[in-house]
């Protein structure tokens, strides 16, 4: 349902796409776990979508951009769907240092 339509409106702007990961963001705000059930419990009585956030760091957040793609008619949703999953999982794994360390980016 979605790729047909993020298809669609490809097709109807005719212009190239272009793909962008911001590296360092999941250091830049951490989040408490805790349990699926406590978290949905609050959710119930709250109807509001509530995470304790541990604290905002000062990271260095990189804007990556990729090489812009273009596409045609004969190109199927999905296939156009797959590649743009695609691309951006490269660029997240060429980017992103896995795991992310909040003292190594201050």
């Amino acid at each position: 349902m979605h790729a047909r339509a993020f298809h669609g409106l490809l097709l109807k702007l005719m212009s190239r796409l272009y793909l962008f990961f911001t590296e360092n963001i999941r250091e830049a705000a951490r989040s408490v776990k805790f349990s699926a059930r406590l978290a949905s419990w609050l959710y119930e009585k709250t109807r509001l979508p509530i995470i304790p956030i541990i604290g905002i760091f000062p990271v260095e957040l990189k804007m990556h951009l990729g090489r812009p793609l273009n596409f045609d008619d004969e190109e199927e949703p999905k296939v156009v769907a797959d590649l743009v999953t695609k691309r951006v999982q490269q660029l997240i794994e060429k980017h992103q240092k896995v795991p992310g360390s909040i003292l190594r980016e201050l």
